[in-house]
């Protein structure tokens, strides 16, 4: 368990840090990058998921996660993802797919923000629950 504080936001994304500098982007709510994490995801265009996702509708979207190597490049990850209800009132999953990959995250939104999560970052980091303590 960590607690990270917001330390900047610019153009819609927050970003929040860990006192020794590791790194979370929210857009929204949703995960758009890490920082100092190791593996880091370097962005993830998500622009469909989050609208469907915080509106709570249904639909079935591509999105993009982009990770950056130990060689300093940066590695696109292509997911196709269903978007609808979970098992519980008010959760919206988000079930994504890339060959053997599976991944499923899962939000809960309020007033157009996601403030609750389990969002998958990457394949070497896995997944991170977040919580929204103050809007």
């Amino acid at each position: 368990t960590q607690v990270l504080a917001m330390t900047g936001e610019n153009a819609g994304q927050r970003t929040y840090m860990t006192e020794n500098e590791q790194a979370l982007i929210l857009r929204d709510g949703m995960l758009a990058g890490t920082r100092g994490l190791g593996h880091d995801l370097s962005v993830a265009e998500m622009a469909q998921s989050s609208a469907l996702i915080r509106s709570g509708r249904s639909g079935q979207v591509s999105r993009t996660m982009r990770y950056w190597t130990g060689d300093g490049l940066e590695r696109p990850l292509k997911l196709e993802c269903n978007i609808g209800p979970g098992p519980k009132a008010g959760v919206m999953v988000e079930n994504c797919q890339n060959g053997p990959l599976e991944i499923q995250n899962s939000y809960i939104s309020q007033g157009g923000r996601v403030t609750v999560s389990r969002q998958w970052i990457g394949p070497d980091l896995g997944y991170a629950t977040i919580q929204e303590l103050r809007p």
